[in-house]
């Protein structure tokens, strides 16, 4: 919450289908079961990022299944927050 830009550049894994699966890659942390080293893009839901401008540069965040109401991918959580997002 400290900080007003967040820049991830990593890997990512995107299911086009439902945003749920998806996640980024990042390092391992303490080793406990919970820190896994993947950002799911429902844990994003729980990040203090209110405010933020968000740089996401990982492959395949982009994409996503298109519907009326435009691309749903892993950007799509980071939208729907108020947050701005440049991926």
């Amino acid at each position: 919450a400290d900080y007003k830009w967040l820049h991830v550049a990593t890997h990512a894994q995107v299911s086009e289908e439902t945003t749920a699966p998806s996640y980024l890659l990042l390092a391992r942390g303490s080793g406990q079961a919970d820190d896994d080293g993947l950002l799911t893009s429902e844990e994003v839901k729980s990040l203090p990022l209110d405010g933020a401008t968000v740089v996401l540069s990982a492959c395949r965040t982009a994409l996503g299944r298109v519907t009326g109401e435009g691309t749903l991918g892993f950007t799509r959580r980071l939208l729907g927050r108020s947050i701005r997002s440049q991926a």
